[in-house]
């Protein structure tokens, strides 16, 4: 049986159809988290509760500004409590008053977690 692998493409900082925390990157980062782990737990993935490191083999994030990419790296950091494999890209994104998005590879149903990362190993 093939695993499945859900993947979720957040737009930080829109609760239904309003953009939020209008000039707050990490703010609209962890929006997006909450958003993240909404969809996997509605989906069943495994892990309801645990943290979303454990939950997620990818992020991708697209930054707006590339100044304000360790902001939203340390408010990743805090959202997902340990590191998750990501790249970073600065881009346009889908809103003028957005900052950041996300994109999220949830772990597919019976993956093992992947290994810890190195001591001192960061997201970036």
């Amino acid at each position: 049986m093939t695993p499945v692998i859900r993947q979720w493409h957040g737009r930080a900082g829109i609760v239904g159809h309003h953009s939020v925390h209008i000039g707050d990157p990490a703010r609209q980062n962890e929006e997006t988290m909450a958003n993240i782990a909404a969809f996997l737990d509605s989906a069943g993935a495994d892990g309801t509760g645990r943290p979303l490191a454990e939950r997620l083999d990818l992020l991708r994030v697209y930054a707006r500004f590339p100044e304000q990419i360790d902001v939203i790296s340390r408010a990743v950091e805090r959202c997902t409590c340990d590191p998750v494999p990501t790249p970073w890209l600065q881009a346009e994104v889908c809103r003028r008053d957005l900052l950041v998005e996300i994109e999220a590879v949830g772990r597919g149903p019976g993956r093992r977690p992947r290994p810890p990362p190195p001591p001192g190993k960061g997201v970036k």
